[in-house]
Formats: structure tokens, sequence, C-alpha cells
């Protein structure tokens, strides 16, 4: 606090300059509200997926119709990948970064918009093409 002319000046904090997303952005998985059963999922998979992937740990998986049933709500708990999709603004990015710190993963982010032409995509993705893993000691996830 400065005194300038009999007047208390109080500095503001960082806190208070942070925009409401930020300053109440979820601080773990638990605190995501909304999508339960699918974040529920998600964290189930991503828990067994070194046993399934890795190990070769299948989990059983009955046909029911069209659609594929697995005790849970997954649609395939032995794949090797998740896409998360859906609407800007709905917390996928908050979700996927909490979701890697709290199973230790180092997170890789890259932005399609980044992409404009098929060059740029190949040469940025083709790390990925050879569906060979990633470090496992170093465990990353790519966003």
């Amino acid at each position: 606090m400065e005194e300038k002319q009999g007047l208390m000046q109080i500095e503001p904090t960082d806190a208070e300059f942070q925009l409401w997303t930020q300053k109440y952005k979820p601080k773990n998985i638990s605190q995501i509200i909304g999508n339960q059963s699918v974040i529920e999922s998600i964290v189930t998979w991503l828990r067994d997926w070194q046993k399934v992937v890795i190990q070769g740990l299948k989990k059983p998986v009955t046909f029911r119709g069209t659609h594929l049933i697995a005790g849970q709500n997954t649609e395939n708990p032995n794949a090797k990948a998740c896409l998360i999709s859906g609407p800007p603004g709905i917390g996928k990015t908050t979700f996927v970064r909490l979701l890697a710190a709290e199973f230790g993963y180092q997170l890789i982010e890259q932005n399609a918009s980044d992409f404009r032409n098929k060059k740029s995509i190949t040469t940025n993705t083709a790390h990925l093409q050879d569906n060979q893993l990633i470090d496992m000691n170093r465990q990353q996830v790519i966003l």
C-alpha cells in the first residue's frame, strides 16, 4: 500500500485482473461440472490404457445390435486413442489438461488452425504416422 496526499492506494493483486474463466476454472477433474458419465468413461479408459494397450490385457466386449457394451459407458474400452469432440467452450481442452496432469502425462498441444495446407499437416504429424508409441517413460498426451 502507498500513501499519497493522505489517501491510501491499494495495489491490486493478479487475481483481481484475471478473467472470470481463468479465476474459477477447475483445478482438478472432480471440479468439472456436467458430462459426468463421459468423464468417468474416459478416466476409466485412461486408467486401464497401459494394461490394455501396452500389456495386451484386453477387456471383454460384447455387441448388442449396433452398440458396443462393456459394462461402462465407453464405446471401445480397448481403444488405443480417444477422440473428444463437441462445440467450442464446453471444457474439452480444460478436461484434457487436467486429465494429463492427474495421470502424470506430459501434454503436447497442437492447434489445428496452425496447419493450413497438406505439407504443413504432413510435416507436423509425421511422427504419428508410424503408429509407434511415444516414449512411455515420459508419458505424453497429444492434444
